[in-house]
């Protein structure tokens, strides 16, 4: 699991899964390097924040991560605004 953010405003996300840390401090255009703790689920909780004030910018609440496949949560649009996409790399 990767994390990566563009298109928003300057504050820096982090990404849980279950409210387990797996990417802090992401800063805008940036991305974090993958976490492979990360276990498998058909009922995870996948929540982006704004570091700076825990604000949830996106939550999913059924989350299926497959054992062995690789995921990127990409953060797109404004603080006002903010779109999340889980996406399976692989």
């Amino acid at each position: 699991m990767s994390c990566a953010s563009r298109g928003r405003a300057s504050s820096p996300i982090s990404l849980s899964i279950d409210f387990e840390p797996v990417a802090t401090d992401v800063a805008l255009g940036g991305a974090s390097s993958y976490d492979t703790s990360v276990l498998a689920t058909t009922t995870g909780t996948v929540t982006a924040t704004d570091y700076s004030t825990s604000a949830t910018l996106y939550s999913e609440t059924s989350a299926t991560l497959d054992s062995g496949d690789v995921y990127t949560m990409f953060m797109f649009g404004s603080t006002a605004s903010p779109i999340g996409e889980l996406a399976k790399d692989r």
